[in-house]
């Protein structure tokens, strides 16, 4: 897993966004890619399902440690080989409105995690609903970007970075009301079931303790009981 980093200190405004030193290419991440005003010609399963404002990229990294790395997979629905650079499409606007301190404060101010989990990820689909999840994913991805790709956002380093956030975040909120929070989990263990039906109703079994995660070569099948607590045995790790 990635360090975090904490957007709330940039998310400010779009000047303080694009000024973060996440971006610096020499001591961060790499800024964003070329600007690619008409993007019709790329394949449509390289494009978000929506329109994205404000999107400044597109094309592929042209600075940072990362400009010229290969990418082995995606973008798309598949896990196909597909070798190709890293893309990034930066919206400025909707990192600042998905990341910003607010956006974290309706996060962690849910009463169970079947809330916060659903703040989270957001409470609609689309645009109108992007929360922190998604506004790091598609902030940082646009339309163009693999950020923004189911298959292909793992490839850009930064999903490292944001998913360590999303994680903090996470044990944040569980340290609030460690006693009550410590073994609280829920939600359904089929993706965009309810309580989100964005794709109508799916069949699927609400997630408890017992719940087996296949974590394949890297860990093999853990169940959820024995990751609640960053800080114990198997995991051994603390946010400062």
């Amino acid at each position: 897993m990635g360090a975090p980093y904490h957007w709330t200190l940039d998310a400010v405004d779009e000047t303080s966004i694009l000024e973060s030193p996440v971006w610096d290419p020499e001591y961060g991440f790499g800024g964003n890619g070329d600007y690619i005003e008409d993007i019709s010609g790329f394949p449509e399963e390289w494009r978000t399902a929506f329109e994205i404002p404000g999107r400044t990229g597109g094309g592929c990294l042209i600075d940072g440690p990362f400009a010229g790395a290969n990418a082995s997979m995606g973008p798309g629905n598949h896990t196909d080989y597909r070798p190709h650079c890293i893309r990034r499409d930066f919206s400025p606007w909707l990192m600042v409105r998905g990341l910003n301190v607010d956006a974290a404060a309706f996060v962690l101010n849910a009463r169970s995690y079947f809330e916060f989990d659903h703040r989270t990820e957001g409470l609609a689909l689309g645009l109108g609903g992007v929360s922190v999840h998604g506004g790091g994913h598609l902030g940082i991805g646009g339309m163009l970007g693999d950020m923004a790709n189911t298959w292909s956002s793992t490839v850009d380093p930064l999903f490292w970075l944001h998913h360590g956030a999303i994680d903090r975040l996470w044990d944040t909120w569980q340290r609030n009301d460690w006693e009550t929070r410590k073994e609280d989990i829920g939600g359904p263990d089929t993706q965009w079931a309810y309580p989100y039906n964005y794709f109508g109703d799916k069949s699927y079994e609400n997630v408890t303790l017992d719940f087996a995660m296949d974590l394949g070569e890297v860990g093999g099948m853990v169940d959820i009981r024995d990751t609640m607590d960053i800080q114990a045995s198997p995991l051994c790790y603390a946010y400062s």
